[in-house]
């Protein structure tokens, strides 16, 4: 617990330091230095000295559902990676039910699990548990997607959203040349469909875009004529593609009659689809189509960029995430030093973060970043 204090009185020191965002030419967003070497963290041998009688190796994980392949998979790799050094090792899957991970959770601490790995169903009914957790000292991960609303949360080892919102805003002012559209008094127009309301990746996302695109909005180089930017007013419930199809579809209606939109922005590829329907129901966008961007990098949004439907996806290398996931956990159970830490805000407190690798996709190098991803294409 003393770690975790320094480390956000460290924080302030610090921020000057950090990297401001990532040019286009530059393919992936963000990662540690570490990792850019290894892949993983590098272990140093300098001891903790706040950990005290937390020392041990019993570590609980627990993810939302079975039914989802790519989480068991990651599950399983922690598990045996830090079995290999060791430790007992708990899975728990909740079935999707955010009630009932709540509850293993809470369990888990009080079975004195000296480390919980959690991807979390819904922050909120997490805070209580995570609260005891805190007590008692027990590190928690958040792993994959950020547990929000508290500072019980000791690591997150994920993705830097905010740098993908910058390298999507950076994108967009290149392509469109928009420096050069202000000295000619050009303007384009820009809508948002970003991911759930509680969902706070998507809103860092959206964060880091118009932290590039708010002069431009406000200068007039670009204007969202349903005058929706806020995240509240741009999420869609439940991140549905459907649900994000209809707000399409209303708001082109309402807007776009006269002249097609220029730029579209998805908060990821999952919702791309079904905005996409509802542009090709609007006429003139056979001569005028927009710029869609998503994020998520599925083979669907490689499909859909190699068709000339899709600008720009943003792809998330899950390859190393377990390792680093474990590497982690192994050097604060151990009391070893943690280097090359960057961070992330989930609404309340700064949280010690490691990124995976992410790639920014788009006509010119999407086929290359497929390549590297393994991804082919059924459509060749």
């Amino acid at each position: 617990m003393v770690r975790k204090l320094l480390y956000k009185g460290m924080i302030v020191l610090s921020m000057s330091a950090l990297l401001a965002g990532c040019g286009l030419k530059e393919e992936t967003v963000k990662t540690s230095t570490a990792e850019e070497a290894s892949g993983t963290l590098e272990p140093t041998k300098a001891p903790s000295k706040d950990r005290g009688e937390v020392l041990g190796g019993n570590v609980g994980i627990v993810f939302p559902t079975k039914d989802n392949k790519k989480q068991v998979k990651e599950a399983e790799e922690i598990k045996a990676q830090l079995e290999e050094k060791g430790y007992e090792v708990e899975i728990a899957y909740a079935g999707g039910d955010g009630d009932k991970q709540a509850q293993q959770v809470n369990q888990m601490v009080e079975d004195k699990k000296n480390c919980l790995v959690i991807l979390p169903i819904d922050s909120e009914q997490l805070k209580k548990p995570l609260a005891q957790a805190d007590k008692q000292g027990i590190t928690v991960v958040s792993y994959d997607q950020l547990i929000t609303g508290t500072d019980a949360v000791s690591y997150y080892v994920g993705y830097d959203y905010a740098e993908m919102g910058k390298s999507v805003g950076s994108y967009l002012v290149e392509t469109k040349k928009l420096d050069t559209a202000k000295k000619e008094k050009k303007s384009y127009t820009v809508e948002f469909f970003m991911g759930a309301l509680n969902d706070r990746t998507s809103q860092l996302q959206l964060e880091g875009i118009l932290e590039v695109l708010n002069p431009y909005l406000e200068s007039g180089v670009l204007e969202c004529k349903s005058l929706r930017s806020a995240y509240e007013d741009v999420s869609i419930a439940k991140g549905s593609g459907e649900i994000a199809g209809q707000t399409c579809d209303s708001i082109m209606k309402a807007n776009y009659m006269d002249q097609p939109v220029d730029i579209v922005c998805v908060g990821n590829d999952d919702m791309v689809d079904d905005v996409v329907g509802a542009l090709k129901q609007q006429s003139g966008f056979e001569e005028n189509w927009p710029l869609v961007t998503g994020c998520g990098g599925t083979k669907e949004a490689f499909q859909r960029m190699k068709d000339g439907i899709q600008s720009l996806t943003i792809y998330n290398s899950r390859d190393n995430l377990p390792q680093l996931c474990a590497d982690l956990i192994h050097k604060e159970i151990q009391g070893e030093e943690i280097k090359d830490l960057q961070e992330c805000d989930n609404g309340t407190a700064q949280i010690p973060s490691v990124f995976g690798r992410t790639k920014v996709a788009y006509a010119d190098n999407y086929q290359q970043v497929m390549k590297d991803a393994g991804i082919t294409l059924d459509k060749e």
